[in-house]
């Protein structure tokens, strides 16, 4: 893990592992791209629905999967694997609990990007939904925090749209009307990453660039 990041809490198994099923399933989509491409008798399957599945559960995975070339995908899904052999022996110790999760986590074994990939797409979620739910409003209040925190009942989403509860006033009047200034500028907040730095390790490379295009 990078020096800058030593303060940071870490990440979860969990994260992990939601991250390394996010890369499996895109490495999947473009592998029967390829194939459609290589192969004439070969009938890619619509991959629209799955790209949607991709979108609402991490969101940002559409520019990276246009972005990325195998060799990346293939490459983060084995950094993964090898952050998450690490904790495979802990696993019935760790359950579902994220903090005792956390604790078997080699953090060692954990790239920067792992952690700044699962906490914007944690923050990227938790921002939509409020957004969403916020509709036209534009004046954040205390009255908003407190229905903010009681109408989004949906598990974890409700976990990342409260994220914001104290920040509604952003995501209600995000800068250019664009979110993921927001997201971002909070993600360089928490982790004390520079922010070309911290979009390389979200978009990787030269996706960095558009990064401000959304």
């Amino acid at each position: 893990m990078s020096d800058v990041l030593r303060g940071h809490r870490g990440i979860s198994s969990r994260d992990l592992r939601e991250l390394r099923e996010k890369y499996a399933r895109m490495l999947v989509l473009r592998q029967l791209h390829a194939r459609s491409r290589e192969e004439p008798d070969f009938v890619e399957p619509d991959p629209r629905p799955e790209m949607v599945a991709l979108a609402q559960r991490w969101p940002g995975a559409l520019r990276e999967i246009d972005e990325l070339d195998l060799t990346t995908i293939v490459g983060r899904l084995e950094a993964l694997d090898r952050a998450l052999a690490r904790t495979t022996s802990h696993e019935d110790e760790a359950h579902d609990d994220d903090e005792r999760a956390l604790a078997h986590v080699e953090q060692q074994d954990v790239e920067t990007w792992m952690i700044a990939q699962a906490r914007f797409h944690q923050l990227l979620r938790g921002a939509l939904a409020a957004k969403r739910w916020l509709g036209r409003e534009r004046h954040a209040t205390s009255d908003l925090r407190t229905r903010l925190l009681g109408a989004i009942t949906d598990g974890q989403l409700a976990n990342d749209a409260a994220l914001w509860a104290d920040e509604l006033s952003q995501v209600a009047r995000p800068p250019r009307g664009r979110l993921l200034l927001v997201v971002f500028a909070r993600l360089e907040r928490e982790l004390g990453i520079a922010d070309r730095e911290l979009r390389a390790s979200v978009f990787v490379g030269h996706a960095a660039s558009h990064a401000d295009r959304d």
